[in-house]
C-alpha cells in the first residue's frame, strides 16, 4: 500500500478540513448556547496526555486499517462481477451489519451506510486503501476523542448538540467527496475493479 503524492495530500487535507470542522461546529454551539464548551489548555502539560493521545491514535489507525483492508479491499476484490450501483450497496450493508453490537437505531444505520459510501468512493476515484484509512481514522479519532469529554480532548464540550452532530456529518461526507474528485481527477472507466487500477485482496 505505498502512498502515491495525491494520496499524501488527500489525507493531509482531510485530516486538517476534519479537525477544522468538529472544532467549527462545536465552538459556534458553544456560543449559540447550545453547548458548553471549552478549549482543554491544561491538557497540555500533562505528560500522560501524549501517551494516552499516542495509544488512542494507534488503536484508531488499527480499527481504520483492518476495516478498510476487510470492506474496501477484500469485500470489493470479490465482488467485483457486481455493478458500481450494487457495490456500494452490498458493501454498505455488509458494513452495517457489522457494527450490529451498535444496535439498530435507524439515524445510526443511515450515517453507517452512508460513510460506508463515502470510503468506497475514496477508494474506487484513488486507487489506494491508505487515503480511505486517514479519512475514516481521523474521523473516528475527532468525533469521539479530540472533540468532546474524553481525557484526551483538546476541545471539551457538555450538552448535546442534537442535529448539528448530523450537520456535521453530512458537511464531512460532502467536504471528502469533493476533496477526492479534485485529487483525484482520473475517471474510473467500467464496472470491474481493472478498470480502477484497485489494490487486490484475493
Amino acid at each position: 500500500m505505498n502512498m502515491k503524492k495525491a494520496d499524501v495530500v488527500f489525507s493531509i487535507l482531510s485530516v486538517t478540513f476534519t479537525v477544522a470542522l468538529y472544532f467549527v461546529f462545536i465552538l459556534i454551539s458553544s456560543n449559540a448556547g447550545v453547548v458548553s464548551a471549552e478549549w482543554n489548555v491544561a491538557a497540555f502539560s500533562k505528560g500522560s496526555f501524549y501517551l494516552l493521545l499516542l495509544l488512542t491514535l494507534i488503536s484508531w489507525f488499527t480499527a481504520a486499517f483492518y476495516e478498510e483492508v476487510l470492506f474496501r479491499g477484500y469485500f470489493v476484490a470479490n465482488l467485483e462481477f457486481l455493478t458500481p450501483v450494487k457495490l456500494y450497496i452490498v458493501t454498505s450493508i455488509i458494513f452495517m451489519v457489522f457494527h450490529i453490537f451498535r444496535g439498530f437505531p435507524f439515524i445510526s444505520n443511515v450515517i453507517l451506510i452512508g460513510m460506508s459510501c463515502v470510503f468506497l468512493y475514496i477508494y474506487l476515484k484513488s486507487g489506494s486503501l491508505m487515503p480511505s484509512i486517514f479519512a475514516h481514522l481521523i474521523f473516528n479519532l475527532t468525533s469521539t476523542h479530540l472533540v468532546g469529554t474524553s481525557d484526551i480532548a483538546i476541545l471539551k464540550y457538555s450538552g448535546d448538540p442534537g442535529i448539528l452532530n448530523l450537520i456535521i456529518i453530512i458537511i464531512y461526507a460532502i467536504a471528502q467527496i469533493i476533496l477526492t474528485k479534485t485529487i483525484y481527477q482520473r475517471k474510473a472507466q467500467g464496472a470491474r475493479l481493472s478498470a480502477y487500477g484497485l489494490e487486490r485482496f484475493d
